[in-house]
């Protein structure tokens, strides 16, 4: 009898203490939203995170590594000045993100640490691996060049290498092919040069060179010519 006293006046405490502070029920759909917003938050990263790990394996992979002594001293700088810090902090940021927003939702707990650890590793290897195999991962980073102010200082990538004609780096597109000794080539920076072959080495031989298409080349500047020349002795496909 006792205890019932005590359960009712815990109650008219409770009800009091309510009333007196003026407490109000969340409503569920409060509870619904931030359950879809933390789900969504959630999906977004996830294309993030794997935006960013494509990116970063389509940078790796299309570098030219074995050309680094010609653009840099050493293989240390070389890695250091090539190395896409955003999209490495992007996909670190995004990861913990995810993972905060997950346990958020209303059945995160219920999928357990490693598990949801595998879940999402596999989602992403997945996602990553159709945007490379797609071409999606080129075409994001080459529009990204081209729209994103300061995105070329950011991330540096193949262009650079292959953009610096004084140490024997030049790329573009082949504009005109005059003759089998002599082609037109506009660089990435719209520059016009005129491309002259000496002792020429193509990789692989079997690469035919057409007007219109995207080339890359090892040679020198030729100074003493009258106009914008370079001599060419590798030529590769872009």
């Amino acid at each position: 009898m006792a205890e019932e006293i005590n359960n009712k006046d815990i109650s008219n405490d409770i009800l009091n203490k309510i009333k007196c502070d003026k407490i109000c029920p969340t409503p569920k759909w409060c509870f619904v939203c931030k359950n879809y917003a933390s789900w969504l938050i959630v999906f977004i990263s996830g294309l993030i995170i794997s935006l960013s790990l494509s990116l970063m394996a389509f940078l790796f992979i299309s570098h030219d590594w074995d050309i680094y002594q010609l653009e840099s001293e050493n293989i240390a700088r070389h890695i250091l000045v090539y190395t896409p810090y955003l999209w490495i902090i992007l996909f670190l940021l995004f990861i913990l993100l995810a993972v905060y927003n997950f346990n958020k939702t209303e059945d995160g707990y219920k999928f357990g640490f490693i598990r949801s650890i595998f879940t999402g590793l596999l989602i992403v290897v997945i996602l990553s691996s159709f945007m490379m195999i797609t071409g999606l991962s080129s075409k994001i980073n080459d529009n990204f060049r081209q729209d994103m102010p300061g995105y070329k200082v950011l991330v540096r990538d193949r262009c650079d290498i292959w953009d610096d004609p004084e140490k024997g780096l030049l790329s573009g597109r082949v504009q005109e092919i005059k003759n089998d000794e002599e082609f037109i080539l506009n660089d990435f920076k719209d520059n016009s040069w005129q491309v002259r072959k000496e002792n020429v080495k193509i990789i692989p031989p079997e690469f035919i060179i057409k007007e219109g298409g995207n080339i890359k080349m090892i040679g020198r500047i030729c100074d003493p010519c009258p106009v914008r020349t370079f001599i060419v002795n590798t030529i590769k496909p872009w």
